[in-house]
């Protein structure tokens, strides 16, 4: 991304700005939905009792 970040910003100057600007409104309308297996309860385990 970098690359043609530069890319860009060496042919069209700080007006590949406005190209990044769209990119990032479409960004906004990509739905993402959670998967199945979202977030885990995870229990603590009990801890092993020291040996003496």
């Amino acid at each position: 991304m970098m690359a043609v970040s530069g890319w860009g910003y060496e042919n069209w100057g700080a007006n590949v700005f406005w190209g990044m600007a769209a990119m990032g409104v479409l960004a906004l309308f990509i739905k993402v939905e959670p998967g199945k297996n979202g977030v885990k309860d995870i229990q603590e385990k009990p801890q092993p009792e020291p040996q003496n």
